[in-house]
């Protein structure tokens, strides 16, 4: 399968290729939301959040955005996604599970984070050959 030609369909293939070389302990939704439909104080690249029985990646999009800043966001956001768990969340932030009405940049960036998207980080860019490349072969299309 060559590499997608579009942003998306580049994403939705690091994802399949994230999901099979470091699976999460929930399945994983991904979604797009257009940069232009946040209010500014909420723009950001991405966030994770725990919906019922799913994580849930948000990757907020924008055309003039190149390929890898989404990719580099996707990878952030499965790294909090492998340690998803509602209680250290809270636990460190104070947060709720309530959903959006949480702040999101006291998401936890912990020592246990670290070494996760570290991980990730090496696999897909510094490997030979990396997870950017190997993930060219992984459908366009992606299911949790």
């Amino acid at each position: 399968m060559p590499k997608a030609k579009t942003k998306r369909g580049r994403v939705y293939q690091t994802a399949n290729w994230l999901q099979e070389n470091f699976p999460c302990p929930m399945p994983v939704e991904l979604r797009f939301v257009r940069a232009a439909t946040l209010k500014p104080s909420e723009r950001c690249f991405g966030w994770c959040e725990k919906r019922g029985r799913r994580a849930r990646i948000t990757i907020v999009f924008a055309s003039a955005w190149p390929t890898g800043l989404l990719i580099d966001t996707l990878a952030h956001e499965w790294a909090h996604a492998m340690l998803i768990q509602p209680a250290r969340w809270e636990a460190k932030a104070g947060l709720t599970s309530a959903g959006r009405d949480r702040p999101r940049e006291l998401f936890p960036h912990d020592p246990a984070f670290g070494v996760v998207y570290a991980g990730i980080h090496e696999a897909l860019h510094d490997h030979d050959p990396p997870g950017t490349v190997e993930s060219w072969s992984y459908p366009e299309k992606y299911r949790p």
